[in-house]
């Protein structure tokens, strides 16, 4: 399989991907995600434009956020719910992110 990454291009590269970062436009995107076989990322804007273009898609989603908040039924959604989630917060977390160190990247993999 030959990985792509698409995003900002201030996002931190990732090793042996194909580096699309910063060089599409949102529709350039969007054509990427519909000719792809699946979509790994969090939750955001991303994620719904997959959902847009029909591709599959592993979602993380720690505990910001649950999936059945937003998610998608049709969705791999992994999720880690310890007791302080959702919490809603957008970058702190007095619990060194613990629900996202929950989810490895086994857990993606499978």
């Amino acid at each position: 399989f030959d990985f792509v990454q698409v995003g900002s291009k201030g996002d931190p590269p990732l090793e042996g991907a194909v580096d699309l970062r910063g060089k599409t436009s949102l529709r350039g995107t969007a054509a990427v995600l519909a000719e792809s076989l699946a979509f790994v990322g969090q939750v955001g804007f991303l994620m719904h434009l997959a959902r847009a273009v029909d591709c599959r898609s592993v979602i993380v989603y720690g505990g910001r956020e649950t999936p059945e908040q937003s998610g998608y039924p049709c969705n791999e959604n992994l999720a880690s719910r310890p007791a302080c989630s959702p919490c809603w917060r957008l970058n702190s977390c007095p619990y060194d992110r613990a629900c996202l160190q929950a989810i490895t990247p086994e857990h993606v993999v499978d």
